[in-house]
């Protein structure tokens, strides 16, 4: 006869074994914004990670360079920490069913997951649940093979997309770069295939980073490159498209925003970020009035044209920059992306630099 502890010990281990087996299904097959609690934990602790080395690093790009290394570590040592979950669940019923001595009963546990066949039961019941347990790892084992692939397929086509911007708008890209080279090769009012491009990305990264958030961790391969800086810059042009620039408004671009906008704000609620829930024209955003003043500068000194009436041209930029900032700048600081030239304050450069920053 079993005992009360025994009994207990199994049915601790089964529900270790269910929760984690739930928890990677959750995370890979799923098509939905799941973060079952062992995939959270494991994701916090790699942003404790990242946390002190952007302690101990001060150099932007080391630190950059640790990141991009360490996303992948994550995805990779995820499965690591279903494997371990699961062992240890089936090394408690192992127990609860008289393998005496924690390390035999981990041992069996281990051997069973792996297949390796080192060590074996005499009970019909406990083999029942070796095999069992060794179809578990097989399948595990399946899930992580045919996940791997849809996860770097998604960060190669997001990837495309960045260094397309790159080409566009510089690196690190700027939206007054952007909408320069856009009007000397006569596209900036015939922009409205380039605004249904983007707003088809933003759809896409809503789709793919939110079923699989880890792709949000994973970094460009050059530094100076990021998807979030990529959807800002996209955002400030097609914003300063619709409220500074003296073209006609453009069906497309407000698109473009809103696909953004609901984009970052859903993401933004996948991670818990805090931001507005329903943002109002006239809200305290990032920017400032004397940035936007020196970006009216700077475009007008390359030749864009702008509206007469600035003053309702920042009323008219804030309304649109306000449904994106503190999700956009929220998501920077929690996966501790570089804010980079533009955004912020940190965009406020003399006139004598525009050339070198927009050619």
């Amino acid at each position: 006869m079993r005992t009360v502890v025994e009994i207990l010990v199994q049915i601790f281990g089964g529900m270790l074994v269910i929760g984690t087996l739930w928890s990677a299904l959750l995370t890979v097959v799923v098509p939905r914004a799941e973060r079952p609690r062992i995939t959270r934990y494991h994701y916090k602790f790699i942003g404790l990670l990242s946390k002190t080395a952007h302690r101990l690093f001060r150099d932007p790009e080391t630190r950059n360079t640790f990141d991009s290394r360490l996303a992948p570590f994550g995805l990779i040592t995820l499965s690591f920490v279903w494997a371990l979950h699961i062992t240890t669940g089936f090394a408690l019923v192992y127990w609860g069913q008289g393998i005496r001595g924690p390390v035999n009963a981990f041992v069996l546990s281990g051997s069973s997951l792996t297949t390796l066949g080192i060590r074996t039961a005499d009970e019909p019941f406990t083999l029942v649940l070796v095999v069992i347990e060794a179809l578990i790892g097989l399948g595990l084992v399946g899930l992580v093979i045919s996940y791997l692939p849809t996860i770097y397929s998604a960060y190669l086509d997001r990837e495309i997309a960045v260094a397309r911007l790159e080409v566009r708008a510089g690196r690190p890209a700027h939206p007054v770069t952007f909408l320069h080279r856009s009007n000397r090769i006569g596209w900036l009012e015939e922009m409205d295939p380039v605004w249904a491009e983007w707003e088809h990305w933003f759809l896409e990264i809503e789709e793919t980073h939110s079923t699989h958030t880890s792709l949000s961790f994973f970094r460009s391969a050059r530094y100076g490159r990021s998807w979030l800086q990529t959807a800002g810059v996209v955002l400030d042009a097609a914003a300063l498209m619709q409220s500074t620039i003296d073209v006609d408004a453009s069906p497309r671009a407000a698109l473009c925003l809103r696909s953004g906008f609901v984009t970052l704000g859903n993401l933004a609620d996948t991670f818990e970020v805090d931001r507005p829930a329903d943002p109002q024209p006239g809200d305290e955003f990032s920017m400032q009035r004397t940035t936007f003043d020196q970006l009216c500068r700077e475009m007008r000194a390359v030749g864009i044209p702008l509206k007469p009436d600035l003053d309702q041209a920042w009323i008219d930029f804030s309304g649109w920059r306000v449904n994106y900032d503190a999700s956009l700048m929220g998501l920077m600081a929690y996966l501790r992306i570089e804010p980079g030239e533009w955004f912020g304050e940190q965009r406020c450069k003399p006139t004598s630099d525009i050339s070198r920053t927009v050619v």
